[in-house]
């Protein structure tokens, strides 16, 4: 039976110099607003699944900035920064590196953007395309995997009969 995964608000999911940085909270009690933030930077490679969970993101970033589709071509997503509204809407801003032609490469982030209106008749407001939400939430899954162990060279915390049942 699989552990249940506690409340957890996802702060900021990052991947940059070989580092993978995490920063949540989790609910203190169901009753309460408090949140305990925890961090996490870690230099142990993360499964291939989450770097690519981490680059679906790039074709959002020339929409959301209102650039052409091209520009993205030569982006790569650094990291997502995440935060939620009182009534716990979740918003993002997308941070990348544009690598020029001339050599350096220079950071751009998205603007923040709720992915839904923050009240029901708040008239006309810009909101994370549908195709960047579901790309955050499987980089949220990912996240949540490289917290339970499960790196690019395998499982962390696998049992040993589960190893030794491979073994044989």
């Amino acid at each position: 039976m699989a552990d249940k995964i506690p409340d957890i608000r996802w702060r900021k999911i990052k991947f940059k110099d070989s580092r993978v940085c995490l920063k949540w909270e989790e609910s203190s009690d169901a009753l309460s607003d408090e949140w305990i933030e925890h961090k996490l930077s870690n230099p142990e490679t993360p499964r291939p699944e989450f770097e690519t969970a981490l680059q679906a993101l790039v074709s959002a970033v020339p929409a959301i900035c209102e650039l052409p589709k091209k520009y993205g071509e030569s982006m790569r997503v650094i990291g997502v920064s995440m935060a939620y509204s009182k009534d716990g809407v979740r918003g993002a801003t997308i941070s990348v590196a544009k690598s020029l032609l001339s050599g350096p490469v220079y950071p751009i982030n998205t603007p923040y953007l709720p992915e839904e209106p923050y009240t029901k008749d708040g008239g006309e407001q810009v909101l994370l395309p549908e195709g960047c939400v579901k790309a955050i939430d499987a980089l949220i899954d990912e996240a949540h995997l490289y917290l339970q162990g499960e790196r690019a060279q395998g499982d962390l915390f696998a049992s040993e009969d589960s190893d030794d049942k491979q073994a044989a």
